[in-house]
């Protein structure tokens, strides 16, 4: 064992468990009043749209670059023909997921459409989010990575370090030749 190698990698170790630690901590009360305004907002009463009935949406940008993210759930679980582009979608345990990007501030039309032959009872929601209350958390997420990071790297010069066999002194005869 090389005890100065272990030393060095558990302080390593120590100081990626910190980043980690405090990237977890600061991390959830950065978002955290960015993920209650979307919790809010998300699903309302249910509506019921008949056959070829719509929901429509417009979602006014003001703080652009912003992400609209549309939820919604329906009696029949299967999804809607949807009014808009989004930039993605999503099917998470019977609740829709859609987001839509704007990169300027406008006006962002998006909605529903029952595309079935029978009438569908809807439960839906949206919310804006802003980029820039995102920018808040970037900083614990990188710090998040790179304690994992740094983590790795002082759990294996630990384990070297644990493994290596010490070095053998030289004595004062081999020294001379």
């Amino acid at each position: 064992m090389r005890k100065n190698l272990l030393i060095a990698g558990l302080v390593i170790l120590v100081i990626g468990v910190a980043l980690v630690g405090i990237a977890f901590y600061y991390i959830p009360r950065t978002l955290g009043p960015l993920l209650n305004s979307v919790n809010k907002t998300m699903l309302g009463p249910p509506a019921s749209l008949g056959v070829g009935g719509s929901i429509n949406i417009s979602e006014t940008i003001t703080k652009a670059p912003a992400l609209v993210i549309l939820l919604y759930n329906d009696s029949i679980g299967k999804p809607l023909s949807v009014i808009g582009t989004p930039s993605q979608s999503e099917s998470v345990s019977g609740m829709y997921i859609l987001s839509f990007v704007s990169d300027t501030n406008s006006t962002l039309t998006m909605g529903l459409v029952n595309n079935y032959s029978s009438p569908v009872v809807v439960r839906y929601g949206y919310s804006e989010i802003p980029a820039s209350s995102l920018a808040g958390a970037t900083p614990f997420i990188l710090m998040l990575f790179i304690g994992g990071g740094v983590f790795i790297v002082g759990l294996i010069v630990a384990v070297i370090g644990a493994l290596m066999k010490p070095r053998q002194r030289q004595s004062p005869s081999d020294q001379a030749n």
